[in-house]
């Protein structure tokens, strides 16, 4: 991971499983995640669970967005479970969609 500018740099980290993604914090920093549903926090950023840590889900993670306020997550695994941590509002699963790929929200 390279920071350049202004972007927040991320403690040196060890991942258990690659870096799939990242999502950018709206305050400023941002979080990295894997497939198996790690999340790491950057600076400026905090840590609100994780389905990895949980022990919730067995597809793989596909998507990750951040909260308006950036005080919580959601992430969407392939066969459509939506997990939400801290103030994200929790959301029905879209287990009869086609494999999810990604997700977004509204700004």
């Amino acid at each position: 991971m390279y920071a350049y500018g202004d972007a927040a740099s991320l403690p040196a980290i060890s991942p258990a499983h690659p870096i799939v993604g990242i999502v950018a914090a709206p305050g400023g920093g941002y979080w990295l995640y894997t497939a198996y549903g790690n999340v790491y926090n950057s600076h400026g950023t905090a840590w609100y669970g994780s389905p990895f840590v949980s022990r919730v889900g067995s597809s793989s993670i596909a998507g990750m967005a951040g909260t308006q306020d950036g005080k919580g997550y959601w992430l969407v695994n392939s066969a459509g479970d939506v997990y939400a941590y801290a103030d994200a509002v929790s959301l029905p699963s879209l287990a009869h969609a086609q494999t999810i790929r990604g997700v977004v929200t509204e700004p």
